[in-house]
């Protein structure tokens, strides 16, 4: 009972920083919290603080298909599971509610202006297009993988390898 009250308020605390986006953008992060809440918090904490490189731009590869070994010269104690037998839309919840939760201050929150919900939120249709690029891949990734694989899409597709986005 108690950690569903937790769970309850930390919703409705959610929510009220969500005040301007659109209402499936809303119910997206909010589904991605309730989700982060009681899958992911055991390893990454409540409040995301555990993530050992805060939201990357290849968090997405990540969440798909896992990751593995040092990170930031750090070993855990487990490996970060794949999740990409989630579909695209659950994926787009948990990804879209870390990078509101982590990205957005506070005093900001529930003011953004329409047209920065791209640069934030992510669609199902960007995680399809990540898991396409890495269809083939059948293990979790090391953070030296994952940087080569950055390096190697942004000089097939012209894009910066640290540019923001979903992948």
């Amino acid at each position: 009972m108690k950690k569903l009250l937790w769970l309850h308020l930390a919703l409705v605390s959610l929510g009220k920083r969500l005040g301007s986006l659109e209402r499936a953008d809303r119910k997206r992060v909010i589904d991605g919290a309730t989700i982060f809440r009681s899958l992911c918090a055991s390893c990454h904490g409540t409040d995301a603080k555990g993530l050992p490189t805060n939201v990357s731009p290849s968090i997405t590869s990540i969440v798909l298909h896992g990751s593995t070994g040092t990170i930031n010269g750090k070993k855990y104690p487990t490996d970060m599971p794949a999740l990409g037998s989630n579909n695209d839309e659950w994926v787009a919840s948990v990804l879209s509610y870390l990078r509101y939760n982590l990205e957005v201050p506070e005093q900001y929150a529930g003011m953004i202006p329409p047209q920065y919900f791209p640069q934030i939120l992510v669609r199902p249709e960007e995680v399809q297009k990540v898991r396409t690029a890495t269809a083939g891949r059948d293990k979790p990734w090391t953070m030296e993988e994952l940087q080569r694989w950055k390096i190697e899409r942004a000089n097939r597709t012209g894009q910066d390898a640290y540019k923001y986005n979903a992948s």
